[in-house]
């Protein structure tokens, strides 16, 4: 495996970490502002930059870093994301100056990381924050600058649950990024067995590619229809879409990223009922 397909794929574990907590992470409420979508703009944001460079693992590392860092940039939703995005960008340009991601560049690239995201906020940078926590991984990396990167990367995790264990109550920002931190880490130390092969977000090929949700149903049929009618409208939502018929009930099951609309366009054909949505991420991360 590349450098290059290395780093796809430890930015998609990243996402998958970070989209097991999504909902934990909106449903924190924290002083002074509880708005309950910190986790939803985290992934979000971080989705922009893996869904820009999946397909492209013949670039550089830099090139890598740079173009998912320009897309977050682009997409980033709400606060958290504007600073994930910002952190990011600042990352990339640190590695892309040194030519290489290596652990001799680390306290770099989070210093400079830091200063690009220190431009959206205009009050210090408050203790146990986003900013706090890449101010602490730019200490610890100070001290990695030996290590091989993997190790280092570990070294950074293992930190940032250190840092945040006596804040009460943890900032929700400063516990996504720390997520992603892990992410990484957990793919630079277990290598290629940190991506499952049925994993649906690093299938390349197949009906699986791509799709967080595996949606089934049964459909209590409301006037008389064929199965190649519910197939039409549903086969636009997702992938590996199969609908069956038994007498006045269709079944249907299908890999999608939008359970509600699948789910709504359902429901145009009758009373739903046996209902299932598994998170795919969720139960294969």
């Amino acid at each position: 495996m590349t450098d290059s397909e290395k780093t796809v794929r430890a930015l998609f574990c990243a996402f998958n970490k970070l989209t097991a907590a999504r909902a934990a992470l909106d449903a924190w409420n924290f002083f002074p502002v509880a708005d309950f979508d910190t986790g939803s703009n985290l992934c979000r944001t971080w989705k922009a930059g893996v869904e820009a460079i999946k397909r492209d693992e013949s670039l550089s590392v830099c090139e890598l870093l740079e173009r998912a860092a320009k897309s977050m940039l682009r997409f980033s939703k709400g606060n958290a994301g504007a600073i994930l995005a910002a952190l990011c960008k600042g990352f990339s340009e640190a590695v892309t100056l040194r030519g290489r991601l290596d652990s001799a560049g680390l306290e770099d690239a989070f210093s400079r990381a830091a200063a690009r995201a220190y431009t959206l906020l205009p009050d210090p940078v408050t203790d146990g924050t986003m900013l706090g926590l890449v101010q602490h991984c730019k200490q610890q990396a100070a001290t990695c600058k030996t290590c091989t990167l993997p190790e280092a990367w570990r070294l950074l995790a293992a930190a940032t649950h250190t840092y945040l264990q006596p804040k009460d109550p943890p900032d929700p920002g400063a516990l996504g990024l720390s997520l992603i931190l892990d992410g990484v880490s957990e793919f630079l130390s277990n290598g290629v067995d940190a991506v499952q092969e049925n994993n649906i977000l690093f299938s390349k090929h197949g009906a699986n590619a791509g799709y967080t949700y595996a949606v089934s149903c049964a459909v209590l049929s409301k006037a008389p229809v064929t199965p190649d009618v519910l197939l039409q409208k549903l086969q636009p939502l997702g992938d590996a879409v199969q609908v069956n018929r038994r007498a006045d009930i269709f079944f249907f099951s299908l890999k999608t990223n939008q359970p509600d609309r699948v789910l709504a366009a359902a429901m145009r054909f009758g009373n739903l009922t046996d209902i299932s949505i598994e998170n795919c991420v969720y139960q294969r991360v």
